[in-house]
């Protein structure tokens, strides 16, 4: 047997500790511990409103692990692999924010050799980026917004600048994370949060905006990307707007006649897991610049305060799981 230390989201939204013994990994299945797990926006909305945010979320769903036992009828797997894999639908103790747990085999996806440190290594939210791409019908020469530069627009930035697109511009009302898209290689980024904000999103209406692709996760963002996108233009409603009501303009989704897809997780059309293993392992999509904080299980409830005061610097944060 071995101990399993892990958390759990109260109703509070507070972080609360556990320990609980994992023995042999059934049939089927493998034993992973250590590695990392990556602090998604949900985990922060629910730290914030507990039992408030439209849905709690799991404990970890961006992990990373290392196998360190094999069930019975597992060949795919050997000890000492790294494996991506998430929290098991409906197990509220055994997330991705676990130092030691079974899991199926078949929901785990085998990273290659490779000198890149686990923390760099957060699959799950790549393979998100890989679905909203796959919905975006980016074709030849099309002009794209990424509306939103944090962490999931950061990695449609560097995606889409590798592609074939024409024009790819970043909005967002941060300084700090503007200037990281521009380190990123992205020409073209404006501040969307001053007095001037009409005339810059009049005026990317006016260039033809092909796709704008909405990571905010907020009603203003969205409207804003269905004011900027061209008539009979697409706009990704890919970040989560975690609200129960929302006052957007239907009226300008008839006269625009603006094509909408959604496209969280569950709207994939292909398995994006081994897309975004070879997308990091390629490093079409880097997440080295990206991550700003790495800390210990013990130190996360310290950083989810200080992110949920709003922390300016803050993009990407990875729990590192001690065995």
């Amino acid at each position: 047997m071995k101990t399993n230390r892990t958390l759990r989201y109260l109703d509070s939204g507070e972080v609360e500790f556990l320990e609980h013994e994992v023995g042999r990994p059934g049939a089927g299945e493998i034993q992973v511990e250590g590695g990392v797990c990556g602090i998604c926006s949900w985990d922060i909305t629910t730290a914030k409103l507990g039992k408030q945010a439209p849905a709690m979320a799991p404990p970890g769903h961006e992990g990373l692990a290392h196998v360190t036992a094999i069930g019975d009828g597992v060949e795919d797997f050997k000890v000492g692999d790294r494996v991506a894999c998430g929290v098991i639908r409906g197990d509220s103790v055994s997330g991705a924010f676990s130092t030691c747990r079974n899991v199926p085999a078949s929901s785990a996806y085998l990273i290659p050799q490779s000198d890149l440190a686990d923390a760099f290594w957060l699959v799950e939210p790549v393979s998100c980026v890989v679905t909203g791409l796959d919905h975006s019908k980016v074709k030849i020469a099309d002009k794209i917004v990424v509306l939103g530069c944090g962490f999931m627009g950061l990695m449609f930035v560097q995606a889409l600048l590798k592609s074939f697109a024409g024009e790819v511009i970043g909005l967002d009302i941060s300084d700090v994370r503007l200037a990281k898209a521009q380190e990123l290689g992205l020409a073209n980024t404006y501040d969307i949060g001053n007095e001037d904000s009409d005339t810059i999103i009049e005026s990317l209406f006016e260039k033809g905006i092909d796709t704008v692709i909405d990571t905010s996760g907020s009603d203003q963002g969205f409207d804003t990307a269905c004011r900027i996108v061209k008539r009979n233009g697409l706009v990704n409603m890919f970040g989560w707007v975690k609200s129960q009501e929302s006052m957007i303009n239907l009226s300008r989704f008839h006269t625009k006649a603006i094509q909408i897809v959604n496209t969280p997780p569950v709207s994939q059309i292909r398995d994006p897991f081994p897309v975004a293993i070879q997308a990091i392992h390629s490093g079409l999509i880097d997440l080295k610049p990206l991550v700003t904080d790495v800390v210990s299980l013990n130190d996360y409830p310290a950083l989810l305060e200080r992110i949920i005061k709003g922390d300016p610097n803050y993009i990407k944060g990875v729990v590192r799981l001690e065995v």
